[in-house]
């Protein structure tokens, strides 16, 4: 039986820079999201099997030599997954034509570094609603 993925407010942060996941969190915590986060490709795969989130944003290029292409790749293919139907944010330095590609396909929008954390919020709150409580 395939899991329904229902709205929460939950969102998960993929960014190895921890100067940027940090602030990330705290714009999201601020607004009224709850927030998990994690720096690395094996984290957020073990994150996403356990957790179903509003929103996953993905930063493209991490240190640890994945990337968050391979994070929502391996989302989208399990269609029974928590996550399958959860938007994905992806964010890049350096967006090439693979990350550009997969909007659309794999994930719903896209950010470039450096953004404005204003627009930040407005994707996120796009992408992921506020419940009321």
């Amino acid at each position: 039986m395939a899991l329904v993925n229902k709205q929460t407010n939950w969102v998960l942060v993929v960014e190895d820079e921890v100067g940027i996941r940090e602030l990330m969190s705290e714009t999201l915590s601020r607004i009224g999201y709850r927030v998990l986060e994690c720096g690395n490709v094996n984290e957020a795969l073990k994150l996403c099997t356990n957790q179903r989130f509003g929103c996953i944003i993905l930063d493209y290029q991490l240190d640890d030599g994945g990337n968050g292409g391979q994070v929502a790749a391996s989302i989208r293919d399990n269609k029974g997954g928590m996550n399958y139907t959860t938007p994905l944010l992806m964010i890049s330095a350096h967006p090439t034509y693979e990350v550009l590609n997969q909007v659309g396909n794999q994930i719903n929008s896209a950010l470039v570094k450096p953004f404005k954390f204003d627009i930040f919020e407005a994707k996120v709150k796009e992408l992921c609603p506020l419940l009321v409580s």
